[in-house]
């Protein structure tokens, strides 16, 4: 079996770290957590200190901890943080390979030869990346050298901040990783099972019959008993280089006006085009970073998304429209840098143009150029009990909910059903429901009608009602005195052909859509 020594780098609560770069809080001794759909995904050691664990719900882990330090999670900001590690670690061994956000990987063969053992490269790594990223908190840094990438990685797993290095002998990645418990496995659906016919170690699993847990789990099984046999030892695979894309321009003396930053910058947005043109590469997606009055101030950053590709007049437009949401001080320095590229192939024009679709965007782009960030707005369908929730309006570009994220499939009691109204009403309009004595109609407590609806009135408009169907009830935010909403829906068929949908809430009729 030949031997791969490999050298893997982990920072752990990287998360955290990464979010210490652009959130001061996360920078101190203060307990923090990162919060992803609110649940806590990534915790500090202060935090773990107070009893916060992850998979806790925001609530729970500020009870366990009132002064909690809560941030949403970047994933695009772990990966755009730690690329900043990744280059610093080339330049001492070359050929990294990221594992995850936080985790590296190297050969340790070249670094050991030259340093003059695997103890001594490890430390010069850890020494420069300190150096070279004085802004991120990285006062604990783990290492682990061993025999392929995976044991690497769990050598370096299983340091203490005590003992932050530890170098498995040639050939003894096997016995190691069979005394580490199965629970360092990936596959969670193997590990429970596994559990349940008593099997805790790497050992145990590893002496079990290749055929056997092949027939048993498939190709995932089958691959995670290689490895816990340490019978394979996955060499290091370097990452391809980028392209460096980010583009900046410093102002020396700062500008403070809007349009003279704006134009400044043009020929920034023309390099930063030009550069992914070299590279035969479009950018559907960009982060515009503004630094005033120094750069030590923590740069203001927003992400903007384009609905086919950035030009150089989209990114100025862009800086403009950031620019004016708050310019309150000199502007030092502009960055610009892309977070989705594609190939530019993919984007190319066909023989004949792209038709109506095309015209369409060049249009929307033009009047939002004229009429500013929020002059074309684009609608989606999100999830929601009332059919003004329903509704998402966004500046034009700018992406839209997921379907993972719009929420559309989540149970929601009370929402329409079937055929949607043709026409919602931005602010429901006032109407009266009448009973045949023209009394008004109510709903009791037991959600029951006061009397048979037979009149619907609306300003000097009346019209009988030849059918209805209801009480749907809606109950929103029960737990917010603030926010409780107690609503009742109908569908009401009046005498003159249309349709309504009606709201009843305390005591006042709304007409919530009407079907033409």
């Amino acid at each position: 079996m030949s031997r791969a020594r490999t050298l893997a780098l982990w920072c752990p609560d990287w998360p955290v770290v990464a979010a210490a770069q652009s959130h001061a809080p996360a920078r101190g001794q203060a307990p923090v957590a990162l919060i992803d759909k609110g649940l806590v995904s990534a915790c500090s050691a202060a935090a773990r200190e107070e009893g916060v664990q992850t998979g806790l719900r925001v609530r729970e882990a500020q009870n366990r901890c009132p002064e909690l330090v809560v941030l949403a999670h970047d994933e695009v900001r772990d990966v755009r943080v730690f690329d900043a590690v990744l280059r610093v670690v080339e330049e001492v061994v070359p050929g990294v390979q990221m594992l995850e956000p936080g985790l590296a990987a190297v050969r340790a063969k070249g670094a050991s030869r030259f340093y003059g053992g695997e103890e001594q490269a490890a430390r010069a790594l850890v020494r420069r990346v300190r150096e070279q990223l004085p802004t991120l908190p990285l006062a604990d840094l783990r290492v682990g050298v061993a025999d392929g990438t995976y044991a690497a990685q769990q050598a370096a797993r299983h340091t203490t901040p005590g003992q932050p290095l530890e170098v498995i002998p040639p050939d003894g990645s096997p016995d190691f990783l069979g005394a580490l418990p199965i629970g360092v496995l990936d596959d969670r659906k193997l590990v429970t099972f596994l559990r349940r016919v008593g099997i805790d170690t790497l050992g145990e699993f590893a002496e079990l019959s290749p055929p056997h847990v092949h027939a048993r789990f498939g190709d995932a099984g089958r691959e995670a008993h290689l490895l816990a046999r340490g019978a394979v030892l996955p060499a290091v695979a370097p990452r391809t280089v980028p392209p460096h894309l980010t583009r900046e321009i410093d102002f020396e003396p700062g500008l403070d006006g809007l349009e003279q930053v704006a134009a400044s910058c043009a020929p920034l947005a023309e390099k930063f085009i030009a550069a992914l043109v070299a590279s035969n590469l479009v950018c559907t997606q960009l982060q515009l970073r503004v630094y005033a009055t120094s750069l030590a101030a923590p740069p203001v950053e927003r992400v903007w998304t384009h609905p086919r590709h950035f030009a150089p007049t989209d990114i100025v437009d862009r800086l403009r429209w950031q620019l004016a949401e708050g310019l309150t001080d000199v502007v030092v320095r502009v960055e610009v840098a892309p977070l989705a590229v594609d190939d530019r192939g993919h984007h190319a024009r066909g023989l004949w143009g792209e038709g109506p679709d095309e015209r369409v965007q060049h249009t929307l782009t033009g009047l939002q150029s004229r009429l500013g960030h929020l002059g074309v707005l684009a609608s989606a369908v999100v999830g929601g009990r009332l059919l003004a929730d329903r509704r998402l309006l966004r500046p034009w570009g700018e992406a839209m909910p997921s379907h993972r994220t719009n929420k559309l499939d989540q149970p929601w009691p009370g929402r329409v059903t079937g055929p949607a109204p043709s026409m919602v009403f931005a602010t429901p309009p006032a109407v009266r429901v009448l009973a045949e004595d023209n009394a008004p109609v109510r709903i009791t407590d037991r959600g029951a009608l006061s009397a048979t609806p037979r009149w619907l009135c609306q300003n000097d408009h009346r019209v009988a009602i030849t059918g209805w169907a209801g009480p749907w009830p809606i109950r929103q935010r029960w737990w917010s005195p603030a926010q409780h909403r107690r609503l009742d829906r109908f569908q009401v068929l009046a005498a003159d052909g249309t349709a309504w949908l009606l709201l009843l809430e305390k005591g006042r009729w709304l007409a919530e859509a009407r079907y033409d």
